[in-house]
């Protein structure tokens, strides 16, 4: 029989164990790519190649997840997703958007 404090670290343990999908963002970099995960602050991998970069971010969120856990921090949701937007660029003579619109 498992005590009630037992219990409550097996399920902590069970929960971290439970296979989640995070996004991870990989960009082009001039050395080769890099990415994170918007769910993850902090979680962030290099690579040559996009497979490599993947692979190193799998890497990543493992570590940060074991860590949080080790930490006795809740593992987060993913909550985030990403979609495309099709945009077609203004001509140079249109008005200019209205202020509160900018991109950086």
């Amino acid at each position: 029989m498992i005590s009630s404090g037992h219990a409550e670290q097996h399920s902590e343990a069970g929960r971290a164990k439970e296979m989640k999908k995070y996004l991870i963002v990989i960009e082009e970099t001039g050395t080769g790519y890099s990415a994170y995960s918007p769910d993850l602050d902090g979680c962030v991998a290099t690579g040559k190649t996009r497979e490599q970069v993947e692979q190193e971010m799998r890497e990543a969120i493992a570590f940060h997840l074991d860590g949080m856990v080790q930490n006795g921090e809740p593992i987060p949701e993913p909550h985030t997703y990403s979609t495309y937007v099709e945009v077609q660029p203004r001509p140079a003579d249109a008005p200019s958007p209205p202020w509160w619109i900018s991109c950086f």
